[in-house]
C-alpha cells in the first residue's frame, strides 16, 4: 500500500470519527433542551394549576362561568403546553446512537488467525464509521 492512500485512508477515518462526534455532540444537545423543556412545561402547568386551586379558595367554592372566548383560550393553551411537554418527553427517549465502532473489528483483530492487513482493516473501520 502506497502511503498516500494510506494517509488518505488515515485522514478519511479521523474524518468519519469528528464527524460522529459531532453528531453526538448535537444529539446530547437536543436532549438537554427537552428535558429542560419538559421542566419548564411541568413548572408552568403545575403554577397555572396553583392559581386555579387559589382562586377556587378565594371565592368559597364558587367558580363563576367564564366568558366563551376567554374559556376557550385558556383550554388551548393549557391542552397545547401538555402536548408540547409531551413532544419533548419524546423527543429525550427517543434518541438512541452508536458511539465508535461496532464489535466485529474488534474481533477480527482478536482471531489468532487473521492477518492484519493496515489498508483492509482500515477501510473496515471506514465502512463501519460510514454505517454508524
Amino acid at each position: 500500500m502506497s502511503s498516500g492512500t494510506e494517509e488518505s485512508l488515515e485522514d478519511a477515518v479521523d474524518r468519519f470519527e469528528r464527524t460522529l462526534n459531532h453528531q453526538i455532540q448535537i444529539i446530547n444537545e437536543i436532549d438537554k433542551k427537552a428535558e429542560h423543556v419538559t421542566r419548564l412545561i411541568g413548572l408552568l402547568v403545575g403554577a397555572i394549576l396553583s392559581v386555579l386551586a387559589v382562586a377556587f379558595r378565594i371565592n368559597n367554592g364558587q367558580v363563576s362561568p367564564p366568558n366563551l372566548p376567554i374559556w376557550v383560550a385558556f383550554s388551548a393553551g393549557v391542552f397545547l403546553l401538555i402536548s408540547s411537554m409531551t413532544f419533548s418527553i419524546i423527543t429525550y427517549l427517543s434518541s438512541r446512537f452508536k458511539i465508535g465502532l461496532h464489535y466485529q473489528p474488534a474481533q477480527l483483530l482478536n482471531q489468532s488467525d487473521y492477518d492484519v492487513k493496515k489498508e483492509k482493516h482500515i477501510r473496515r473501520v471506514i465502512g463501519t464509521y460510514g454505517h454508524t
